[in-house]
Order: structure tokens, then sequence, then C-alpha cells
């Protein structure tokens, strides 16, 4: 009895000496032949589950490369309606549709134009695209000669936080613009008074600009070219 656990210890310490003085090769080797069933099945699962997220992740990317060439291309209210339809959710679908409201209006088209500029608009793009995008619906009112919607529009814009200075600033000058030819110059002269808030910084010649022409509106309507005003009845800022 005796000698059969002396042999088995023998065995044992022999194994783990062997193992000891293995090389870093061997060492591996000897544990892949021992637990290669388990690392079998988890090396197969881990293979799979791998291969299925790059061949998801490169599906996706060739997608969406096949969607910005098309979208690129795509030069006629035609060829942009057909890669909308197709890649309507690519990023680069916003810039596309912005193209095909353009198209519209050179046609002529501008009730077309609008629903394409509001559904840019809707996707809030980054700047400038998303700032030109509100302000081309409300020139398209205007041009369709609906100056209410066209003045509300503008002054909506004009209220907007978060959009680049320069828009808001030509918001307001136009909102002002619009409100004096509907003659509602109380309106006109709350929205013009505002871009002379401390809100707008010149941080550019086209803001500056636009704060220029909105003073210009205000100190005409003062001074009575739009018809009998009192400043004092439209002090609100």
């Amino acid at each position: 009895m005796k000698d059969k656990q002396s042999k088995a210890s023998k065995r044992k310490m022999n194994a783990e000496i062997s193992h000891a003085l293995m090389s870093d090769m061997e060492r591996v080797e000897w544990f892949l032949a021992t637990y290669w069933r388990p690392i079998a099945g988890l090396g197969i699962a881990a293979a799979i589950a791998v291969t299925l997220f790059f061949w998801g992740k490169s599906f996706a990317e060739a997608g969406q490369r096949e969607g910005n060439y098309v979208l690129a291309d795509a030069k006629t209210v035609e060829a942009l309606n057909a890669a909308l339809a197709k890649h309507g959710s690519n990023p680069g679908a916003p810039f596309a549709r912005y193209r095909l409201a353009q198209l519209k209006i050179a046609a002529k088209d501008y009730a077309g134009a609008r629903q394409e500029l509001e559904a840019v608009a809707k996707d809030k793009p980054a700047e400038p695209l998303y700032g030109q995008a509100l302000l081309g619906v409300a020139y398209l009112y205007e041009l369709e000669n609906n100056l209410e919607s066209a003045a509300a529009r503008f002054d909506e814009i004009g209220r907007t936080a978060g959009l680049a200075s320069n828009v808001t600033a030509e918001a307001d000058a136009n909102a002002g613009r619009v409100y004096l030819a509907l003659k509602k110059l109380d309106e006109a002269a709350n929205v013009l008074r505002r871009i002379g808030t401390d809100a707008y910084q010149p941080d550019r010649q086209s803001t500056a600009n636009w704060c220029d022409m909105a003073r210009s509106l205000l100190l005409a309507l003062e001074n009575g070219e739009y018809g009998p005003y009192k400043p004092a009845a439209a002090a609100q800022k």
C-alpha cells in the first residue's frame, strides 16, 4: 500500500518537475492538450462572435459608403428623390435634401422646397445647415406671399437658443422687415430692439451687418416712415 502511494507521489512530483522545466511554448502545448475540449468550445464561440461583429460592422459601413456615393452623385430632382427614398437615414441625407430644396426653388416649386427644408430642420443637422434650413423655410413662406407665417417663423428663429449669432440676427432683422410690411409696428419694434441687446455679440461680419440693418429699420420706424408710431408704445424688450 505504501509502495503504491509512494509511486503515485513520485509520478506526481515528476510531472510537476517536468511542467516546471517546460519552455513557454511547451507549457502552452501541454495546456491545450489537457484542456482542448472546453478551449475548443470557447474558441469556436468567440470566433463566431468576432466574425459576426466585424461582418455586421463591415456591412453597415459598406452600406453607408454606398449611400454616401449615391446621395453625392444625385444631381436631379428625380435622382435625389430616389436616393433619399433608399438612403434617407444616411448621415448625408440632410445635405442631399437641402440640394433638392435648392433645385425645387429654381423650378419655383416653393411649397415643395419648403417641405424639404422642414424635413432638414427636423433632423437638426450640424450648423450651418440647421440654421440655413430654418431661415430657408421662413424665406419660402415670404416667396409664397404668406407674410404672416414668414414673420412668425423669422421671429421664432430669432428667439431660438443655441443658434449661431449670424442666424438669429438675420432672423430678427427679417422678422422686423416683414412685420413692417404687415404694418404691425409694435411687433416690428419689439423684434428690432431685441437685436441690439447684449445677447448679440458681433463675432462675425454678417452678424454686424444684420444688426446694422435692424437699427436702420428701427430708426426709420421711430421717425414715422412707416406711419404714425409712438416709440414708448413698444418699449418692451
